[in-house]
Formats: structure tokens, sequence, C-alpha cells
């Protein structure tokens, strides 16, 4: 079965899809979380026991001083070992019928997530901000960009420049106006607090 992916379902909320739509969404989604660490204990499990025996690992020693520089092993004992410890974790995995105990869903999870999946999608298009004056200049206007422009400002308020020359968002040199960067960092503040409180 193949299920639904936190960025499947953060896009259909995006869509404004009806909540029939959400539900079943977040119903494959929390599905597929609440599956995947069986799966993984069911595939390891039947691949562990699928191993034909091997010969033991001998220890290897240092010719000269006889010590020990690689331990000998089992990968029969380690095989077990760990056979063991999945049975003991997912007791199932150890009877006849291995079915899977019902899954518990835990929509709180869904919420955590698409809180953190959507905060990181925010922060890559702050990133990637950029604004464009009325003059028709291109602007970074990530925050470091920001904190850049604001420093420049500052500067030339002080020292009575009224331009400078400035590196752009389209990757080119420009001389700049402060009138500019004022505006432009009004601007990319501006766009980047409505990515953050829309």
């Amino acid at each position: 079965m193949i299920y639904k992916t936190l960025e499947d379902l953060n896009r259909v909320i995006a869509l404004g899809k009806p909540q029939a739509v959400i539900d079943k969404f977040t119903q494959s989604y929390l599905s597929g979380v609440a599956v995947a660490p069986y799966l993984a204990a069911e595939n390891e499990y039947s691949t562990l026991q699928a191993q034909e025996d091997q010969p033991d690992v001998e220890a290897v020693l240092d010719p000269e001083s006889g010590e020990v520089i690689t331990e000998g092993y089992s990968p029969n004992q380690l095989r077990d070992d760990r056979i063991e410890a999945l049975a003991a974790e997912f007791p199932y995995l150890a009877t006849e019928d291995q079915e899977r105990p019902e899954l518990e869903l835990d929509y709180n999870l869904v919420q955590e997530q698409l809180r953190t999946y959507a905060k990181a999608k925010r922060n890559e298009i702050v990133e990637k901000l950029l604004v464009t004056t009325q003059s028709g200049k291109v602007f970074d206007a990530d925050e470091i960009s920001q904190g850049r422009i604001a420093r420049a400002i500052l500067t030339a308020q002080i020292t009575g420049k009224t331009e400078t020359r400035w590196g752009m968002g389209d990757n080119t040199t420009q001389t700049v106006t402060l009138d500019e960067m004022q505006e432009a960092l009004a601007l990319g503040m501006n766009a980047q607090g409505e990515l953050w409180f829309t």
C-alpha cells in the first residue's frame, strides 16, 4: 500500500480541499507513520531468518606482539541475537500467524508535523526573498540581506553618503541610493511579515 506523505497532506490543506479529503489524506499519512517501524522490523526479521549459517570470524592478531587487533565473533550469534531482540520488541513476529497489532493513530502528531513543515517551507521562501523598488532595482530581502541593508543605511546616515555600490538580487552590481535602500528594507520586512503572519 502507498501511504500519503506529509507534503501530500500539506498540499491538500493549502489548496483548501474539502474536510473529507483532508481527513482521508490525514488517515493515510498517519497509517504510514504508524506502520513504518513494523514494516522495517518485518523486513529485517524475514531477511535475518532467511540467512544461512556463516563460519565464525576469527580474531586478528598483531604478528609481532600477538595482541588482538580485531576481536573474533560469530555472525550466526549476532544474527540470532538480533532476531531475538526484534521478537522482544515486536512479539507478533515470532507467532505463526504474524498478525500485526492494530495501529494507533496520533492526530496530534499531524498537527505538530504540519507546523514544522510549514515553518520549513516558509523559511525556504524567506531565504530566496527578492523585492523590487519603484526604480526597478531587485534587492535580496532574506533576513541576512535585510541586516546588511539596515547596516548600510545606518552607515550612510552617519557618513552622509547618499549612494553606494551594491550586489543586487539579480546578480548584478549597481549603484543604489539611500532612498532605494530604505525602500528595499521596508519592502523586505513587509514581505517577510506577510509570510510569517498570514
